[in-house]
Protein backbone atom coordinates (compact mmCIF):
# COMPACT_ATOMS: atom_id res chain seq x y z
CA UNK A 1 0.00 0.00 0.00
CA UNK A 2 3.12 2.58 0.77
CA UNK A 3 4.32 1.70 -2.46
CA UNK A 4 1.78 2.45 -4.42
CA UNK A 5 0.93 5.66 -2.25
CA UNK A 6 4.48 6.87 -3.06
CA UNK A 7 4.30 5.96 -7.09
CA UNK A 8 0.91 7.94 -6.94
CA UNK A 9 2.93 11.21 -5.30
CA UNK A 10 5.33 10.97 -7.87
CA UNK A 11 3.05 10.96 -10.49
CA UNK A 12 1.30 13.75 -9.17
CA UNK A 13 4.53 15.85 -8.50
CA UNK A 14 5.55 15.08 -11.87
CA UNK A 15 2.44 16.12 -13.78
CA UNK A 16 2.03 19.21 -10.83
CA UNK A 17 5.99 20.14 -12.18
CA UNK A 18 5.23 19.70 -15.54
CA UNK A 19 1.77 22.04 -15.53
CA UNK A 20 4.15 24.91 -13.54
CA UNK A 21 6.81 24.70 -16.49
CA UNK A 22 4.40 25.51 -19.20
CA UNK A 23 2.52 28.28 -17.25
CA UNK A 24 6.28 29.86 -16.44
CA UNK A 25 6.73 29.54 -19.98
CA UNK A 26 3.69 31.17 -20.86
CA UNK A 27 4.01 33.87 -18.41
CA UNK A 28 7.60 34.59 -19.55
CA UNK A 29 6.58 34.30 -23.24
CA UNK A 30 3.97 37.16 -22.69
CA UNK A 31 6.15 39.59 -20.22
CA UNK A 32 8.87 38.94 -23.29
CA UNK A 33 6.62 40.25 -26.07
CA UNK A 34 5.33 43.02 -23.54
CA UNK A 35 8.67 43.98 -23.06
CA UNK A 36 9.87 44.42 -26.59
CA UNK A 37 6.75 46.10 -27.36
CA UNK A 38 7.27 48.51 -24.95
CA UNK A 39 11.66 49.21 -25.76
CA UNK A 40 10.13 50.04 -28.90
CA UNK A 41 8.01 52.25 -28.12
CA UNK A 42 10.87 54.37 -25.59
CA UNK A 43 13.34 53.93 -28.45
CA UNK A 44 15.53 51.40 -26.51
CA UNK A 45 17.54 49.08 -28.45
CA UNK A 46 18.57 47.17 -25.88
CA UNK A 47 17.10 46.09 -22.74
CA UNK A 48 18.60 44.24 -19.85
CA UNK A 49 17.94 43.17 -16.46
CA UNK A 50 18.23 46.24 -13.19
CA UNK A 51 20.31 43.79 -11.47
CA UNK A 52 22.72 43.89 -14.41
CA UNK A 53 23.18 47.58 -14.77
CA UNK A 54 25.60 49.00 -11.96
CA UNK A 55 24.18 52.60 -13.34
CA UNK A 56 22.03 54.94 -15.17
CA UNK A 57 19.38 53.34 -17.88
CA UNK A 58 15.95 53.90 -17.56
CA UNK A 59 13.30 51.00 -15.91
CA UNK A 60 10.91 50.01 -18.25
CA UNK A 61 8.40 47.92 -15.25
CA UNK A 62 6.34 50.53 -14.72
CA UNK A 63 5.42 50.72 -18.68
CA UNK A 64 5.64 46.75 -18.95
CA UNK A 65 3.13 46.56 -16.26
CA UNK A 66 0.95 48.82 -17.01
CA UNK A 67 0.46 46.92 -20.40
CA UNK A 68 0.31 44.17 -19.23
CA UNK A 69 -2.41 45.38 -16.94
CA UNK A 70 -4.37 46.79 -20.08
CA UNK A 71 -4.16 43.20 -21.72
CA UNK A 72 -5.13 41.01 -18.76
CA UNK A 73 -2.27 39.61 -18.03
CA UNK A 74 -1.30 40.74 -15.18
CA UNK A 75 -3.11 38.66 -12.48
CA UNK A 76 -2.95 39.58 -9.16
CA UNK A 77 -0.81 42.04 -7.11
Amino acid sequence: MRKLYQERQAETEKKQNEFYAQLDQAIFSKINEVTTKVAEQEGRPLVVVKKAVYYGGKDLTPQVLAMLKNSGEQGNE
